[in-house]
């Protein structure tokens, strides 16, 4: 075995190594073990257990959601409309396909009247970001607070589903009438 690679020695006990086969890769190999001795030789000899050949590469590039902010208010009278930004942005590796609903619930589907976001639904390439609309129209709505559910569908393994919670209050229209003053 003169001028090979080996392992030698009496190592105490089961070891665990490793070997690298990159400059194999794409190849057929076989791999052996062989045993080679000199003349003091007098024990066992190996015994290997739980051998495994496996890939060390990363899986597949995925895409990775980020939503700012994590919940929206909008303070407004009644018979108005506001609108504010939500920025959904692609950390990841791979493009994101995104599809944003108003729901009451996200489990339990449901338009919510005086929500709106535009537009609907998108693909971000990676490192990018789009910035949806999310419209507030308190037309025929009582004061009050509303509450519902921007409820985000990605195409993230991680984030399949994220929940911006969206609360509008609406305050009621306060008529003033000025009467002209008269002085004499």
């Amino acid at each position: 075995l003169g001028g090979r690679s080996a392992w030698c020695g009496a190592p105490p006990g089961w070891i665990q190594s490793l070997v690298e086969l990159d400059a194999y890769a794409g190849q057929t190999v076989r791999l052996r073990f062989r045993l080679g001795t000199d003349r003091t030789w007098g024990a066992e000899g190996w015994t290997i257990d739980d051998m495994a050949v496996q890939s060390c590469q990363s899986s597949a590039p995925a895409a990775q959601i980020d939503v700012t902010p994590a919940a929206i208010d909008s303070s407004q009278p009644a018979n108005t409309s506001t609108s504010q930004l939500l920025t959904i942005r692609n950390i990841g590796a791979a493009p994101l396909s995104w599809q944003v609903a108003a729901e009451a619930s996200c489990s339990d589907p449901g338009a919510v009247p005086g929500l709106a976001t535009t537009p609907m639904s998108g693909v971000i390439a990676p490192a990018q970001a789009t910035t949806p609309v999310v419209i507030f129209d308190s037309a025929g709505l009582l004061a009050g607070a509303y509450s519902a559910n921007l409820c985000i569908s990605t195409n993230d393994p991680d984030d399949p589903l994220v929940v911006v919670p969206v609360t509008m209050t609406v305050s009621e229209t306060i008529y003033r009438y000025y009467l002209p003053l008269l002085v004499q």
